[in-house]
This record gives structure tokens, sequence and C-alpha cells, in this order.
């Protein structure tokens, strides 16, 4: 559901720019319960990919690689895909839900090597979880931006889940 939403954002050219827990919505009024992304505050319409960015927005938790660099070193222009970073933002959000623990965070934001990110992700993860998820999760996390599918990219990879 919440990949459904991104998907329509991102075909209308908005950006979101600070998905984390505190703005995921579940509602339990139908079977199975409904997800829905709010506060739209730092969302920015007609985005274009590429273009430079004045500031930087968003949860720095939560943030992609490009842009927590960028706040940490002051920079005044980013120049980034905002629906990539989106999509770094949900995988994030996804990880401290899968993890009950958003300490796991911490333990893998520096680090460079999806061998060990992914060592650290089963350490906190339930032994029931699929390998299938946690590669989509590594893909969602991917630190190279170029490498990172954006949520239209994503929402093809969990149809062929």
């Amino acid at each position: 559901q919440l990949t459904s939403a991104c998907v329509y954002l991102q075909k209308r050219e908005i950006a979101h720019r600070d998905i984390k827990p505190e703005n995921i919505l579940l509602f339990f009024e139908s079977d199975p319960p409904i997800y829905k992304i709010c506060d739209f505050g730092e969302a920015k319409e007609k985005i274009r990919v590429g273009s430079r960015h004045k500031s930087i927005r968003g949860t720095d938790y939560y943030m992609s690689p490009i842009l927590f660099k960028g706040l940490m070193e002051k920079e005044k222009f980013v120049r980034d895909d905002p629906y990539k970073s989106d999509v770094f933002s949900l995988g994030y959000c996804f990880i401290c839900a899968s993890a009950l623990d958003p300490e796991v965070i911490n333990e893998i934001r520096q680090m460079k090597d999806q061998k060990k990110i992914r060592q650290i992700l089963l350490k906190y993860f339930p032994k029931e979880y699929s390998d299938k998820y946690i590669n989509l999760l590594l893909k969602m996390i991917t630190l190279d931006e170029n490498e990172r599918v954006d949520f239209i990219g994503l929402d093809k990879l969990l149809q062929d889940y």
C-alpha cells in the first residue's frame, strides 16, 4: 500500500521528502488494515530528477546517504533523485519495523558493504523473514543512488515477488 501511494505521487512528480515511521499511519477499520502516508509539509511538487535542491529536507535518521552527507557537510545544494531518496527512507522504516529496534539504523548507517549490512539485519530480524524480503530491503537502501530503485522500480520488484 505504501509503495502504491508513493508510485502515485512519483507519477505526479511529487516527492514526500520526509518518510519516517511517524509519518506512516495505520487504520484498522478494515481488514486488512490500511496504511497511509501523512505530513506532506516537506513535500515538493514538480520535482525533476537531478535538479539541485536549495534545501535538504527530511529527518536525518532516515535520510539517504547523499542527503545525510550534504547535511553533515553543510552543503548549500544537493543533487539527488528525491524518489530514490524516499525509497531509501522507506527502506529504513521497514528495517526499524522488522527489527523492532531503531538501534539497527545506528549500526548500518556508516557501513558501505552490503554483505555486512545483511549480517546486521539478520542479527536483528526474526528468523522467519525470507531472503527475498531481506534482499528487497538491501535494494531499497543501496548506498549508490544510481543503483537504487525509485518507487516505480520498487513496484515492479514487488510485482515480481
